[in-house]
């Protein structure tokens, strides 16, 4: 019998007052304090040669200021408090090419946000539980086939909702990997869900995966996809906005193709991707400064995300390092609402046309330093 267990501590930081240009002004953006504080425990148990037993649990509280619009120029007095906690436990069985599944999870989230300036309070609830189970069977060294389901109840509780709203839904999946040819490895997969007894498009999927060598490879796939509106979107009634329980879900049909190149010290990554979505979702500020979710009936959103990772060793010391550039063309190609046809073609809101990270990390045996650097671009607002 052997036993592994860890425990993880997690505070991040930032201040966020920056200066910015407004017509011919230069104003200071206030109010944007960030804390994050987490902790996560894990704890795994082999009991002979074909069972394992493992639980987590991770915890995590945030605390961040709320800056107003850059159109109001007094400084804002919102804070909004989350905190939330998840726990899984797990079962593997692995013996004659088998390998068995079984995952039991509970997730809670809280949700407060409170402006004394107008004296507002809104508490939020909610918590979901996750049953799953998957069997992989391995065919040889390289093909499997595997199949699984997932129940997943989800539950909130909050002033904020129109009622109490619950949901349940039932996943069945499957995907099946072979290489036709060496070095080319091909999966297929399908998924269907059925929501509170109510089943959804079939989503289907492939992806091809060619391996040049150790340090080249490259990939390209196709695959619809389906996605239903969240609670907020369909039961929101708080202040600022007004849910829609008429959404219509979305559906997608999307491609990607990539690639890795892998170098001394360095890996780069690349890929540009399409999809075309029908029924997007998109919050919009409707009169009186309510937002609410609409389905957009056409939306094309295509993009080159790009990577760079370096990573050194000195001693005891592991430096690395990433940069990330993302490229997002995202427009709107059909309307239900011709009155707003202007709108055809354009950048959709709060979707910036360029982003962008850096980051740099030191780890030590005994320390472990990081520092995150985010760029977003303009955007529609």
């Amino acid at each position: 019998k052997k036993i592994a267990i860890r425990t993880g501590l997690m505070h991040r930081k930032a201040d966020n007052d920056f200066d910015y240009s407004y017509g011919n002004d230069t104003r200071t953006w206030q109010h944007a304090r960030q804390r994050l504080s987490g902790l996560n425990q894990t704890i795994d148990w082999q009991v002979g040669q074909h069972h394992y037993l493992y639980a987590r649990v991770w915890l995590q509280k945030q605390d961040n200021q709320v800056p107003n619009p850059s159109t109001v120029l007094r400084e804002g007095t919102a804070i909004q408090e989350d905190f939330s906690a998840r726990s899984m436990l797990g079962y593997l069985y692995s013996a004659n090419n088998w390998e068995i599944r079984y995952q039991s999870a509970f997730l809670f989230q809280t949700l407060d946000y409170t402006d004394p300036m107008i004296q507002l309070v809104s508490e939020s609830e909610s918590s979901s539980y996750v049953q799953q189970l998957e069997a992989t069977r391995h065919l040889n060294r390289t093909d499997r086939v595997s199949f699984g389901t997932h129940f997943i109840h989800e539950r909130t509780a909050t002033a904020n909702y129109i009622g109490n709203p619950t949901r349940n839904r039932w996943v069945l999946a499957g995907a099946y990997q072979f290489t036709p040819i060496p070095k080319t490895q091909v999966v297929l997969s399908v998924r269907e869900e059925i929501i509170d007894g109510n089943t959804t498009p079939i989503a289907p999927g492939i992806k091809v995966q060619f391996n040049a060598s150790r340090s080249v490879s490259a990939y390209v796939s196709l695959n619809r996809s389906y996605r239903i509106p969240t609670f907020n979107d369909l039961y929101w009634a708080g202040a600022g906005g007004a849910g829609n329980p008429s959404l219509n879900p979305e559906l997608s049909l999307g491609g990607e193709i990539g690639g890795t190149l892998k170098l001394p010290f360095m890996t780069l990554t690349a890929a540009a991707y399409s999809q075309s979505i029908d029924d997007w979702i998109q919050w919009i500020p409707e009169e009186g400064s309510i937002w609410t979710p609409v389905n957009l009936k056409e939306v094309w959103a295509r993009g080159i995300e790009t990577m760079a990772e370096a990573q050194l060793q000195i001693s005891d010391f592991t430096i690395h390092g990433a940069a990330a550039y993302r490229f997002t063309k995202t427009t709107n190609e059909d309307m239900y609402d011709a009155s707003n046809s202007a709108e055809m073609g354009n950048q959709l809101i709060l979707v910036p046309l360029h982003s962008g990270n850096i980051s740099v990390s030191v780890k030590h045996p005994l320390i472990n330093l990081s520092y995150i650097h985010a760029i977003t671009g303009s955007q529609y607002t």
